[in-house]
């Protein structure tokens, strides 16, 4: 896909448009990496989110959002996921 081909709310492309997309994509990476779900619920504070087949509504807004991802993600007592600080090092974190 042309990144220049994506819709734009007033009916033209913008060029721009394709930078903010992967711009809050790599901003969606640091928040999940960080464990930082309350801005991870701000962030995507407009979506509403659909599980399954079902197509129930799933939460939506920033709160409902921050706390669904603070149910699903796996996080250490400091509140970060488990990802390893660097491949050299052993984490000793604790895990909830």
């Amino acid at each position: 896909m042309d990144p220049h081909d994506i819709a734009h709310p007033h009916g033209a492309a913008h060029p721009h448009d394709a930078t903010a997309i992967a711009n809050e994509l790599y901003r969606y990476a640091e928040l999940i990496d960080a464990g930082r779900f309350t801005e991870l619920g701000e962030l995507m504070e407009h979506c509403t989110f659909s599980y399954g087949t079902q197509g129930d509504p799933g939460p939506s807004g920033a709160a409902a959002i921050a706390a669904s991802y603070r149910d699903m993600v796996v996080t250490y007592d400091d509140g970060t996921p488990p990802y390893p600080p660097s491949d050299h090092q052993p984490d000793h974190r604790c895990r909830r």
